[in-house]
Protein backbone atom coordinates (compact mmCIF):
# COMPACT_ATOMS: atom_id res chain seq x y z
CA UNK A 1 0.00 0.00 0.00
CA UNK A 2 1.18 3.92 -1.08
CA UNK A 3 0.64 6.54 -0.40
CA UNK A 4 -0.24 9.11 -2.97
CA UNK A 5 1.15 12.63 -2.27
CA UNK A 6 0.41 15.27 -4.86
CA UNK A 7 2.21 18.69 -5.95
CA UNK A 8 -1.04 20.96 -5.74
CA UNK A 9 -1.20 21.90 -9.64
CA UNK A 10 -3.64 19.97 -11.85
CA UNK A 11 -2.37 17.44 -14.30
CA UNK A 12 -3.71 16.46 -17.63
CA UNK A 13 -3.15 13.12 -18.20
CA UNK A 14 -4.00 10.57 -21.59
CA UNK A 15 -5.40 6.89 -21.46
CA UNK A 16 -4.51 4.16 -23.89
CA UNK A 17 -8.74 3.80 -24.89
CA UNK A 18 -10.43 6.33 -25.92
CA UNK A 19 -13.59 8.00 -23.98
CA UNK A 20 -16.78 7.29 -25.40
CA UNK A 21 -18.39 10.59 -26.97
CA UNK A 22 -20.72 12.57 -24.49
CA UNK A 23 -18.99 10.89 -21.60
CA UNK A 24 -19.43 13.23 -18.43
CA UNK A 25 -18.46 13.15 -14.80
CA UNK A 26 -19.73 15.22 -11.52
CA UNK A 27 -17.96 16.17 -8.07
CA UNK A 28 -19.13 18.30 -5.21
CA UNK A 29 -18.07 18.87 -1.99
CA UNK A 30 -18.55 19.49 1.26
CA UNK A 31 -20.90 20.36 4.74
CA UNK A 32 -21.09 22.83 7.47
CA UNK A 33 -22.37 21.99 10.75
CA UNK A 34 -22.57 23.69 14.20
CA UNK A 35 -21.48 24.15 17.55
CA UNK A 36 -20.96 21.26 19.85
CA UNK A 37 -22.25 22.52 22.53
CA UNK A 38 -25.51 22.58 20.65
CA UNK A 39 -26.20 26.41 21.29
CA UNK A 40 -27.58 28.49 19.02
CA UNK A 41 -24.68 30.68 16.59
CA UNK A 42 -24.52 33.85 16.11
CA UNK A 43 -26.53 35.90 13.49
CA UNK A 44 -28.25 32.24 12.42
CA UNK A 45 -31.31 32.39 14.74
CA UNK A 46 -32.32 35.66 14.29
CA UNK A 47 -31.54 36.00 10.52
CA UNK A 48 -33.85 35.52 7.33
CA UNK A 49 -31.26 37.29 5.11
CA UNK A 50 -30.24 35.04 1.95
CA UNK A 51 -26.79 35.80 0.97
CA UNK A 52 -26.44 36.66 -2.61
CA UNK A 53 -25.52 33.77 -4.92
CA UNK A 54 -22.16 33.25 -6.93
CA UNK A 55 -21.30 32.00 -10.12
CA UNK A 56 -17.84 31.06 -11.05
CA UNK A 57 -16.83 30.03 -14.54
CA UNK A 58 -14.31 29.39 -16.62
CA UNK A 59 -12.57 28.19 -19.80
CA UNK A 60 -11.91 24.03 -18.99
CA UNK A 61 -11.31 24.08 -22.66
CA UNK A 62 -12.12 21.95 -25.38
CA UNK A 63 -15.05 19.49 -24.10
CA UNK A 64 -13.76 16.09 -23.40
CA UNK A 65 -12.32 14.51 -26.41
CA UNK A 66 -10.83 10.80 -26.69
CA UNK A 67 -7.65 10.75 -24.31
CA UNK A 68 -8.84 13.67 -22.48
CA UNK A 69 -8.41 13.89 -18.93
CA UNK A 70 -11.22 14.57 -16.25
CA UNK A 71 -10.98 18.21 -16.33
CA UNK A 72 -13.46 20.04 -14.13
CA UNK A 73 -15.82 23.04 -16.12
CA UNK A 74 -17.52 25.00 -13.73
CA UNK A 75 -18.63 25.70 -10.61
CA UNK A 76 -21.45 27.69 -8.82
CA UNK A 77 -22.89 28.57 -4.89
CA UNK A 78 -25.32 29.89 -2.56
CA UNK A 79 -25.47 30.34 1.09
CA UNK A 80 -28.04 31.61 3.10
CA UNK A 81 -29.14 31.57 6.78
CA UNK A 82 -32.29 30.69 8.64
CA UNK A 83 -33.87 29.58 5.67
CA UNK A 84 -35.29 26.08 4.61
CA UNK A 85 -34.69 26.05 0.60
CA UNK A 86 -31.84 27.06 -0.69
CA UNK A 87 -31.47 27.56 -5.17
CA UNK A 88 -28.25 26.78 -6.52
CA UNK A 89 -27.40 27.77 -10.05
CA UNK A 90 -25.86 25.62 -13.14
CA UNK A 91 -22.60 26.22 -13.17
CA UNK A 92 -21.95 28.94 -15.90
CA UNK A 93 -20.69 27.08 -19.23
CA UNK A 94 -21.90 23.32 -17.90
CA UNK A 95 -23.12 21.54 -21.32
CA UNK A 96 -25.82 18.66 -21.22
CA UNK A 97 -24.01 15.54 -20.14
CA UNK A 98 -21.69 16.91 -17.79
CA UNK A 99 -21.51 15.28 -14.24
CA UNK A 100 -22.34 17.69 -11.54
CA UNK A 101 -21.57 17.26 -8.04
CA UNK A 102 -23.07 18.86 -5.22
CA UNK A 103 -22.31 19.68 -1.75
CA UNK A 104 -25.14 20.82 0.98
CA UNK A 105 -23.84 21.91 4.22
CA UNK A 106 -26.54 23.04 6.73
CA UNK A 107 -27.62 23.13 10.23
CA UNK A 108 -29.72 23.94 13.03
CA UNK A 109 -27.51 24.81 16.66
CA UNK A 110 -30.73 24.36 18.35
CA UNK A 111 -32.06 21.33 16.59
CA UNK A 112 -33.96 18.39 18.44
CA UNK A 113 -34.54 16.54 15.69
CA UNK A 114 -32.42 15.04 12.74
CA UNK A 115 -32.96 17.48 9.94
CA UNK A 116 -34.12 15.99 6.73
CA UNK A 117 -32.67 16.73 2.80
CA UNK A 118 -35.31 16.57 -0.38
CA UNK A 119 -32.73 16.93 -3.24
CA UNK A 120 -34.10 17.92 -6.57
CA UNK A 121 -35.61 14.89 -9.13
CA UNK A 122 -32.83 13.48 -10.52
CA UNK A 123 -29.81 13.86 -8.31
CA UNK A 124 -28.27 11.06 -6.16
CA UNK A 125 -27.10 10.79 -2.63
CA UNK A 126 -23.04 9.60 -2.41
CA UNK A 127 -22.90 10.45 1.14
CA UNK A 128 -24.02 12.09 3.98
CA UNK A 129 -22.21 13.08 7.35
CA UNK A 130 -23.59 13.73 10.55
CA UNK A 131 -22.36 15.97 13.57
CA UNK A 132 -24.98 14.97 15.92
CA UNK A 133 -27.94 16.52 14.84
CA UNK A 134 -27.14 19.67 14.83
CA UNK A 135 -24.97 19.64 11.33
CA UNK A 136 -24.81 17.75 8.18
CA UNK A 137 -22.95 17.65 4.43
CA UNK A 138 -24.59 15.81 2.02
CA UNK A 139 -23.25 14.98 -1.14
CA UNK A 140 -24.77 13.99 -4.38
CA UNK A 141 -24.11 13.29 -8.35
CA UNK A 142 -26.46 14.61 -11.37
CA UNK A 143 -26.19 13.51 -14.76
CA UNK A 144 -26.92 17.67 -16.58
CA UNK A 145 -29.82 17.91 -19.10
CA UNK A 146 -29.84 21.96 -19.19
CA UNK A 147 -31.88 22.91 -16.32
CA UNK A 148 -31.03 26.31 -14.62
CA UNK A 149 -31.03 26.17 -11.46
CA UNK A 150 -31.48 23.55 -8.54
CA UNK A 151 -33.58 23.23 -5.01
CA UNK A 152 -32.90 21.43 -2.00
CA UNK A 153 -35.89 21.44 0.76
CA UNK A 154 -35.22 20.94 4.23
CA UNK A 155 -37.39 20.00 6.80
CA UNK A 156 -36.80 22.74 9.43
CA UNK A 157 -34.62 26.29 8.78
CA UNK A 158 -31.11 26.07 8.78
CA UNK A 159 -28.12 28.01 8.33
CA UNK A 160 -26.72 26.33 4.78
CA UNK A 161 -24.16 26.59 2.87
CA UNK A 162 -24.48 24.50 -1.15
CA UNK A 163 -22.06 24.56 -4.35
CA UNK A 164 -22.53 22.42 -7.37
CA UNK A 165 -19.37 21.65 -9.41
CA UNK A 166 -19.36 20.26 -13.21
CA UNK A 167 -16.70 17.88 -14.60
CA UNK A 168 -16.15 16.42 -18.46
CA UNK A 169 -14.74 12.99 -18.35
CA UNK A 170 -15.79 11.12 -16.17
CA UNK A 171 -17.79 7.62 -16.30
CA UNK A 172 -21.64 8.11 -17.01
CA UNK A 173 -22.67 4.94 -15.12
CA UNK A 174 -20.28 4.65 -12.18
CA UNK A 175 -18.51 8.31 -11.89
CA UNK A 176 -17.35 7.56 -7.79
CA UNK A 177 -14.78 4.86 -7.27
CA UNK A 178 -14.40 5.71 -3.88
CA UNK A 179 -15.57 7.69 -0.94
CA UNK A 180 -15.19 8.61 2.73
CA UNK A 181 -15.73 11.11 4.88
CA UNK A 182 -15.86 12.05 8.46
CA UNK A 183 -17.10 14.16 11.65
CA UNK A 184 -13.98 16.29 12.71
CA UNK A 185 -15.29 16.99 16.13
CA UNK A 186 -11.83 18.97 17.66
CA UNK A 187 -11.74 22.52 16.63
CA UNK A 188 -8.87 24.57 15.92
CA UNK A 189 -7.74 25.62 12.45
CA UNK A 190 -5.74 22.60 10.92
CA UNK A 191 -8.26 19.76 9.73
CA UNK A 192 -6.84 16.45 7.69
CA UNK A 193 -9.27 14.40 4.99
CA UNK A 194 -9.58 11.02 5.35
CA UNK A 195 -7.85 8.63 2.81
CA UNK A 196 -9.63 6.82 -0.07
CA UNK A 197 -8.38 4.31 -2.28
CA UNK A 198 -7.14 5.42 -5.89
CA UNK A 199 -5.79 4.67 -9.47
CA UNK A 200 -3.75 6.71 -11.74
CA UNK A 201 -6.26 8.75 -13.72
CA UNK A 202 -8.55 9.41 -11.42
CA UNK A 203 -9.86 12.38 -9.77
CA UNK A 204 -9.37 13.08 -6.82
CA UNK A 205 -12.15 15.89 -4.76
CA UNK A 206 -11.39 16.93 -1.28
CA UNK A 207 -14.04 18.46 0.27
CA UNK A 208 -13.86 20.92 3.49
CA UNK A 209 -16.97 22.51 5.80
CA UNK A 210 -17.21 24.16 9.46
CA UNK A 211 -18.84 26.56 12.05
CA UNK A 212 -17.22 28.74 13.65
CA UNK A 213 -18.82 31.27 16.49
CA UNK A 214 -16.10 33.72 15.60
CA UNK A 215 -18.16 36.47 13.30
CA UNK A 216 -14.40 36.63 11.48
CA UNK A 217 -14.63 35.63 8.21
CA UNK A 218 -13.20 32.08 7.49
CA UNK A 219 -11.25 31.61 4.42
CA UNK A 220 -9.24 28.22 3.54
CA UNK A 221 -5.93 27.12 2.33
CA UNK A 222 -6.02 23.33 0.57
CA UNK A 223 -2.53 23.33 -0.11
CA UNK A 224 -2.56 20.15 -1.78
CA UNK A 225 -5.39 20.33 -4.87
CA UNK A 226 -6.57 22.98 -7.04
CA UNK A 227 -9.37 24.96 -5.01
CA UNK A 228 -12.66 25.51 -6.73
CA UNK A 229 -14.66 27.07 -3.83
CA UNK A 230 -14.28 28.80 -1.03
CA UNK A 231 -17.45 30.14 0.88
CA UNK A 232 -18.71 31.76 3.67
CA UNK A 233 -21.85 32.96 5.08
CA UNK A 234 -23.44 35.51 7.61
CA UNK A 235 -23.83 32.08 9.82
CA UNK A 236 -20.31 32.12 10.62
CA UNK A 237 -20.56 28.72 8.06
CA UNK A 238 -17.82 28.04 5.47
CA UNK A 239 -16.40 25.55 3.19
CA UNK A 240 -13.86 24.65 0.77
CA UNK A 241 -13.25 22.58 -2.17
CA UNK A 242 -10.90 21.74 -4.87
CA UNK A 243 -9.18 18.72 -6.81
CA UNK A 244 -6.29 17.23 -7.70
CA UNK A 245 -5.25 14.14 -10.80
CA UNK A 246 -4.73 11.05 -9.26
CA UNK A 247 -1.00 10.22 -11.23
CA UNK A 248 -0.36 6.91 -9.46
CA UNK A 249 -2.20 3.86 -7.53
CA UNK A 250 -2.37 3.37 -3.80
CA UNK A 251 -4.36 5.43 -0.89
CA UNK A 252 -5.21 8.83 -1.68
CA UNK A 253 -4.64 12.04 1.01
CA UNK A 254 -5.04 12.42 3.52
CA UNK A 255 -5.28 16.18 2.74
CA UNK A 256 -4.45 19.18 4.52
CA UNK A 257 -7.29 22.09 4.87
CA UNK A 258 -5.76 25.22 6.86
CA UNK A 259 -8.62 27.57 8.18
CA UNK A 260 -7.80 31.32 8.65
CA UNK A 261 -10.36 31.51 11.96
CA UNK A 262 -10.66 28.86 14.70
CA UNK A 263 -13.68 26.55 14.21
CA UNK A 264 -15.85 24.68 16.42
CA UNK A 265 -15.65 21.53 14.41
CA UNK A 266 -15.24 20.46 10.55
CA UNK A 267 -16.58 17.96 8.40
CA UNK A 268 -14.07 16.34 5.59
CA UNK A 269 -14.84 14.56 2.58
CA UNK A 270 -12.93 12.90 0.16
CA UNK A 271 -13.75 10.97 -3.15
CA UNK A 272 -12.20 9.59 -6.40
CA UNK A 273 -13.79 9.87 -9.45
CA UNK A 274 -13.11 7.51 -12.40
CA UNK A 275 -12.64 7.91 -16.25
Amino acid sequence: MSLVRFSGQRFLLAFALPLLAGCSLAVGLGGLAGPADGGVGPSEAGSTAIDAAVVVAVDAGPDRESGAAIQWRASSQNSGSTIDTINVLAPAGAQPGDLLVAGIGFGNDGAISMTGLTAPAGWTLVRRIDHAIVGSLALFTHSYAGEQSFDWQLSQKCGIAAWISAYVGASRTSPVAADLGIDIAAGGTMFMTPMVSGNSGQLAIVSITAYTASTVQTTWSLPDVAVRENIYNSSQRSGASGDVLVTASGMVGPFAAGASTSQSYALAHVLTLQP
